[in-house]
């Protein structure tokens, strides 16, 4: 067996061995993620709880819910302690918008434009997307290791190590 064949191999055990690397992440994974997201996040950031704040950016955020097809994810809209300008959006239709930003905008309508952009890479499961991109390069990393290591077997050291690396 030649040794693309034999990468082959490999890469079919891998993939039997660890069957969630081949798969999309799911509306059920993404909502777990979200719940670990929301826990790092009051860890490391000063969410702000002022209902008329918070009340404001959901009643805007609702307004843009109410034009948008049905979604799979109840949206919940958070103002973060920051004063830098960011606005972005976490797994499970979290958005998020920096008391920095919010206060350098002049107007309800620049606003919901922030809030929008944000609710579309929710909309558009971007982050699913990235999620599952990572999993395509680990199992890339995994193949140049079974690579490297079926190299090795064959007696080409150095260059198992270099695949493996790369």
């Amino acid at each position: 067996m030649n040794t693309k064949n034999k990468l082959r191999v490999w890469l079919i055990v891998v993939l039997m061995l660890f069957p969630e690397i081949a798969r999309a992440i799911t509306i059920q994974e993404e909502e777990e993620l979200s719940r670990e997201f929301m826990t790092a996040v009051n860890e490391h950031y000063e969410i702000i709880h002022d209902s008329i704040i918070t009340d404001y950016v959901t009643r805007i955020g609702d307004k843009i819910l109410a034009v948008m097809p049905p979604q799979p994810f109840p949206y919940h809209f958070h103002v973060i302690k920051e004063y830098t300008y960011n606005a972005f959006a976490g797994p499970g239709a979290q958005i998020f918008i920096n008391s920095g930003l919010f206060e350098a905008l002049n107007s309800e309508e620049e606003i919901a434009g922030i809030i929008a952009h944000e609710m579309s890479h929710v909309a558009c499961r971007h982050v699913s997307e990235q999620i599952e991109r990572s999993k395509k390069i680990g199992l890339a990393t995994l193949a140049g290791v079974a690579a490297g290591i079926l190299m090795g077997a064959t007696g080409s050291g150095a260059a198992a190590g270099a695949t493996a690396v790369g």
